[in-house]
């Protein structure tokens, strides 16, 4: 299934297509979560020129500054070789700073570069706004519970 965006910004098809989706609630709350990354990378890659992953492991590091790579790769959830090539991406582009750790020289400690916050202040908007109009089509009641009911399951998962 490709996910069309058009001027409206609607998902009413992603929305109505998870909908009708036969199987376990798991199946479709990884469905719903794979089919909005990919929605989210899309717009990010076009509105930014950065992947939603790169996007994430840059706005991580600029609200944990001086985190290390090592630190990113935990907190994040992903291979400390899958964080290394972004981050290499990332310095490339000019968006954060690596520096050796004084303690130990092998261990990087990261920054956020002036470029790259104003990448995290266009990028934060830009998810925000994509989070908006994928939700537009519930009640604000209906968003609560979909808060709630993520805040729980996060809660389960991360014990």
């Amino acid at each position: 299934m490709r996910l069309e965006r058009n001027a409206k910004c609607t998902y009413s098809y992603l929305i109505s297509h998870i909908s009708t989706m036969k199987g376990s609630p798991l199946l479709k709350i990884h469905k719903f979560i794979f089919l909005a990354e990919k929605a989210f990378d899309r717009r990010l890659q076009s509105d930014v020129g950065l992947s939603f992953s790169q996007c994430m492991i840059l706005v991580h590091v600029a609200h944990n500054p001086r985190i290390s790579q090592r630190h990113v790769a935990c907190e994040r959830d992903i291979t400390p070789a899958a964080v290394s090539r972004h981050i290499e991406a990332l310095v490339a582009s000019g968006l954060i700073s690596r520096f050796d750790k004084i303690a130990n020289k092998r261990e990087h400690v990261l920054e956020v570069t002036i470029l790259g916050r104003g990448i995290v202040k266009t990028a934060e908007e830009v998810l925000e706004e994509e989070i908006s109009c994928l939700l537009k089509e519930l009640s604000v009641a209906d968003v609560e519970k979909v808060e709630t009911l993520f805040d729980l399951l996060l809660t389960r998962f991360n014990h």
